[in-house]
């Protein structure tokens, strides 16, 4: 049986609540966790089982949460919050409130946490994946969790150590248990890859449940399913030569029944496959056994006289196939492909997409009634899994020629002219030869078909999935690491996306990261400092156009230096740039510990800087709702803001709201009064410059419509007077010092609770 997960009663007092989180000085009090909603109270629950306990023949296997789990959360008006685990005896999870738990509060809570999982608690979508891993650690994620509701007994006093409570999450799938083993004969020697699964009805994909009920059925999302699931060990294991001595191969499915289906066993030595004409029924909480003894299935053995064959999406092709040795074969094809024989002439059709449960990569697979059987690989073209990544980039990313030489050796990584991902990548740290970025230039298309690349990078100088961007990216999620350690000689600049933009009127369409970005080098040169961005750094001066289109970031930006600015989206528009973000936002948290910035904004740090007419930054939709935490280390100028830091030339804000936190600590200094022309904090917009004698043409531009401040400033150790205070930080812009004629505010609304040392401020501005 597979058990279900335990969440018992809370040993972790309360902390205080959290409507003033940073009111204190002391920083190791400070909470920073990331969050995607307004500034709320905080609860502990505690977990006292392990993630996930599975039993198979009395042989219990306990699977333990692992830092950086987290828990999806809906309470009080926080809707899909990621609660974070902390690792403990017992381990412990985060509930998140606008208000206060009081009697009648219900808390409902899912794993895994997705950001896709949506913000209604009767619709949480969950995806059980078609493709997943199984060892002694075994893939516990691809299983779909849901708490028992807990429904709140009495009133939570505030400020008080009272225990929450507990509660219980249950399983949503099922599994399989596929026995490996052979007869000391056949396969032996042989390692094992992967086993896959197709079944003649569904058995993975999107569904949605919801976790409002105590036993939450899983309810399909129209065209999200598939019948095919792969479950692959991460280190291939050899062939045991008894069933005694059996391998165990795991694999999550949804609840169903399936009347028969096709076992497909890869080792280093070739496929083997065995049709199961066995009704087999899979249920909720429970594992069901499959034993498979390798020497009874079919050996791929006749050679079809294929090769791999590549294939553009929903275009089919026919061939001449050997299959005359293969009696009344079956033909077993990968998710979403389909395949027909007739006479000699094999004909297959990929999917039109490779979005799950479509799958771009796999095998055409010929079962005869015999004891024969026959394979073609088959793939789309574009980027199908790590290791074509990794050629891709050894060969035509790791240099400054790219395209390269021979155009033609990039036909099978492009779909339409566009490099294509058909699938979500892992390149480990190290993986493949991949150093610190994957591609020196993107001079093609990107179209990321709604997958996600995760990547583990460190840089000395240029940190994220490429350095230099010269094309259009489009519907793709970044996540994974960033790491840049400085230099002394290099303009440093990182985003989960690119580094900086070179080309003019590119467009980022539809792309999420969720990349975490840390500077760590400790080198506080200013003239060297870093722009960072949570999908792009920074633009050079040969782009002097950008769009971002649904872009949204929901990781962090972390510096420990100086930085030239740091952004959400972008770090700093170039000089005399025209951007535009349109339906963007980010949730995430921005960290600057170090020295000031040129810019910090939950969008954009800074718009750049030109003397001659025609910089602009465009928002439209916009949106900030995370966290900006900044410390004053040195003598440096504070320019943060909500959505923009800094304002050089012209900026219209449209439709754009800041429900987030901004934490500055001022470091026990004057920094307002110490110039007075430089530093400002705003709900919307840090500083808004004004024009000056010496440099006329530079008459920043504010135009705000509709626009709505309401999340939360908090100062700490300023010793700045309060009239500096007053007239540095605002509800909608921090400094405010151009003219009426260039500042305009219609129908903007600024309500954010702004606090300096402790004590509540009203400033008008």
């Amino acid at each position: 049986m597979f058990a279900a997960l335990a969440l018992t009663a809370c040993q972790k007092e309360l902390g205080e609540p959290s409507t003033l989180p940073f009111e204190g000085t002391d920083e190791a009090s400070w909470d920073m966790t990331p969050r995607a909603v307004e500034w709320g109270y905080d609860y502990s629950f505690s977990i006292e089982s392990s993630k996930a306990v599975i039993s198979s023949d009395g042989d219990n296997k306990f699977i333990a949460w692992e830092s950086g789990d987290k828990i999806g959360t809906f309470a009080g008006g926080v809707n899909n919050y990621a609660g974070a685990i902390t690792l403990g005896t017992p381990c412990t999870f985060t509930v998140r409130t606008l208000t206060k738990l009081s009697a009648g509060n219900k808390i409902c809570a899912y794993y895994p946490y997705s950001y896709a999982a949506g913000t209604n608690p009767d619709s949480v979508k969950f995806t059980i994946p078609d493709r997943q891993t199984t060892d002694a650690a075994f893939d516990a994620d691809a299983m779909p969790m849901a708490a028992v509701p807990y429904t709140v007994a009495e009133n939570i006093a505030e400020k008080t150590e009272t225990p929450v409570g507990s509660m219980l999450f249950r399983n949503l799938g099922a599994i399989i248990c596929f026995r490996l083993y052979s007869n000391g004969v056949v396969a032996a020697g042989e390692k094992i890859k992967s086993v896959q699964y197709y079944a003649s009805s569904d058995i993975c994909g999107q569904y949605t449940a919801d976790i409002r009920n105590e036993w939450p059925p899983l309810s399909p999302v129209s065209g999200k399913q598939g019948k095919v699931v792969t479950s692959t060990f991460s280190t291939p294991v050899s062939v045991p030569g008894s069933k005694a001595s059996a391998v165990d191969c795991y694999m999550v499915v949804v609840p169903t029944t399936v009347s028969s289906g096709y076992v497909v066993v890869e080792t280093d030595g070739g496929l083997y496959g065995k049709k199961i004409s066995t009704e087999l029924t899979f249920s909720r909480t429970s594992i069901q056994p499959l034993s498979l003894s390798i020497a009874t299935m079919v050996k791929d053995n006749v050679d079809l006289s294929i090769a791999e064959k590549s294939f553009h999406k929903g275009i089919s092709q026919s061939f001449s196939v050997n299959a005359g040795s293969i009696s009344s074969p079956s033909i077993i094809t990968p998710a979403g492909w389909t395949a027909s024989l007739s006479g000699s002439t094999l004909t297959v059709t990929p999917p039109a997409s490779s979005a799950s449960p479509n799958v771009s990569k796999g095998n055409i697979v010929l079962l005869g009634t015999n004891s024969n059987m026959g394979s073609i690989p088959v793939r789309m073209y574009g980027i199908n899994d790590a290791v074509e990544l990794a050629t891709f980039t050894t060969n035509y990313g790791s240099t400054e020629d790219n395209p390269p030489l021979y155009p033609e050796e990039m036909t099978p990584y492009l779909e339409d002219g566009a490099i294509a991902i058909n699938a979500d990548i892992t390149i480990p740290a190290g993986s493949y030869g991949w150093n610190a970025y994957w591609l020196k230039k993107i001079k093609y298309p990107l179209h990321g078909n709604g997958h996600t690349l995760t990547i583990h990078t460190s840089q000395g100088w240029r940190g994220g999935l490429c350095q230099n961007l010269l094309a259009n990216v489009q519907d793709l999620t970044i996540t994974g690491t960033a790491t840049i350690t400085g230099s002394n000689t290099q303009r440093m600049c990182a985003g989960g996306l690119a580094c900086f933009i070179s080309k003019d009127n590119l467009t980022i369409s539809n792309v999420t990261s969720n990349i975490y970005v840390d500077v760590t080098s400790g080198y506080h040169n200013g003239d060297y400092a870093p722009y960072i961005g949570g999908l792009v750094g920074t633009l050079n001066e040969s782009a002097t156009k950008a769009t971002f289109s649904n872009c949204h970031f929901t990781g962090t930006l972390s510096s420990n230096e100086s930085i030239e600015a740091m952004g959400g989206i972008l770090g700093s528009g170039a000089l005399g740039a025209q951007i535009t973000f349109s339906n963007c936002s980010s949730s995430g948290t921005l960290q600057c510990r170090q020295y000031g910035t040129k810019g910090v904004g939950g969008i954009a740090g800074a718009s750049g800087a030109k003397l001659d007419p025609g910089e602009i930054l465009t928002f439209n939709n916009c949106s900030f709702s995370g966290i900006i935490d900044y410390f004053s280390g040195g003598d440096w100028v504070t320019r943060i803001g909500g959505i923009l830091g800094n304002l050089e030339r012209g900026a219209v804000l449209t439709d754009c709201s800041f429900t987030g936190l901004i934490k500055a600590d001022m470091n026990n200094k004057a920094y307002f009064a110490g110039d007075s022309n430089n530093r400002g904090i705003g709900g919307l917009i840090g500083r808004d410059t004004a024009p000056v004698d010496e440099n006329p043409n530079m008459n920043a531009k504010a135009i705000l419509t509709d626009c709505v401040s309401n999340g939360r400033i908090t100062v700490v150790r300023s010793a700045d007077t309060d009239a500096n205070n007053l007239s540095h930080i605002g509800h909608i812009t921090g400094l405010q010092m151009n003219t009426t004629e260039s500042h305009s505010e219609t129908r903007c609304i600024g309500t954010n609770i702004i606090t300096v040392n402790g004590s509540t401020i009203s400033p008008d501005h």
